[in-house]
């Protein structure tokens, strides 16, 4: 019983970041956006690059893994991405992730913001 208590006690430790995830905001300054998507846990050889779309006002920020590797290990990383030329305005922002080798795209959080 001792055994099993200090396992789970180990486990959620260790693993506690990551049960609470990535957290992601905003800073506007004048036309520019940065968007930061901090605490990421993801593999260790993980090599983002940034994809923006714009349409209207919402933002698509695809976040794709461009490593062609997979290490036996994960890590945490702060990511950001510099939006420039924004208009002012109301804007809806969704953040995914795609990964390599190849996974399916996930959505992993959206905010709303307004530039002045």
């Amino acid at each position: 019983m001792k055994i099993n208590i200090l396992f789970i006690l180990l486990f959620l430790l260790v693993n506690g970041k990551t049960l609470l995830g990535d957290s992601l905001f905003v800073e506007i300054i004048n036309d520019t956006v940065f968007v930061n998507n901090t605490q990421i846990w993801e593999n260790c050889i993980f090599k983002p690059k940034s994809i923006v779309t714009l349409d209207n006002y919402e933002i698509t920020l695809i976040q794709k893994d461009t490593s062609n590797y997979y290490a036996f290990c994960n890590c945490y990383y702060d990511y950001i991405t510099k939006i420039t030329g924004l208009s002012k305005g109301t804007y809806r922002l969704s953040v995914f992730r795609k990964y390599s080798p190849p996974k399916d795209t996930s959505m992993t959080k959206y905010i709303g913001f307004v530039r002045f």
